[in-house]
């Protein structure tokens, strides 16, 4: 209002309203005809696609977990390290180990258990080089550097057991890092 001090008044409601939805309305308008040249626009923008081939999988069970270390111990081409316990060694990997020393497969082995002096003496004799170093409920699988298992042992049931299979150079270097210090740490062990 033309007032001093100055003074407000409410417009009718019908009135404001109105004016409020035509001014929304032409805004709306004016948007919607720039839409077709603003999604031209959008379709000459296309994200880089950045596919990997790393991958990171998890499995349960001993079924699956000696399934796919025997997986890794048959694709072995140039080195094979592993780190277990010696509770068992079936017969198939000990059949695809003995294949791959013959093939010049570099085999380091980490005895974390002093359990199965028997099968240790074995794989010593046969020229596997094999030391000891405690720890608990963990397995490490690693293959060419390249792909490799990580298995976690529940202690109270050892045939509970989750896997987790890494296909990722970066991963694996750096748990063939963690492999590496332990490694230098062990005790060899000699027949």
């Amino acid at each position: 209002m033309d007032s001093k001090p100055k003074l407000f008044k409410a417009n009718d409601p019908d009135i404001a309203l109105t004016h409020l939805i035509k001014k929304r309305k032409e805004k709306l308008n004016q948007i919607e005809s720039k839409l077709p040249n603003s999604i031209k626009q959008l379709k000459k923008i296309k994200p880089k696609e950045q596919k990997t081939d790393e991958k990171v999988s998890i499995f349960y069970g001993r079924k699956n977990a000696f399934a796919i270390e025997q997986h890794l111990f048959q694709s072995a081409a140039k080195t094979l390290d592993i780190m277990f316990t010696f509770e068992v060694i079936n017969h198939t990997t000990w059949r695809i180990l003995r294949e791959k020393k013959k093939q010049k497969v570099n085999i380091r082995v980490i005895a974390t258990k002093k359990d199965n002096e028997k099968i240790r003496k074995s794989l010593i004799k046969e020229g596997f080089d094999i030391r000891y170093y405690p720890v608990e409920e963990l397995r490490i699988f690693i293959k060419d550097n390249e792909e490799s298992l990580e298995t976690i042992v529940n202690p109270k049931n050892l045939m509970d057991r989750m896997s987790v299979l890494i296909q990722s150079k970066e991963l694996t270097k750096a748990l063939e890092h963690y492999f590496d210090i332990i490694w230098d740490k062990a005790k060899i062990i000699k027949v």
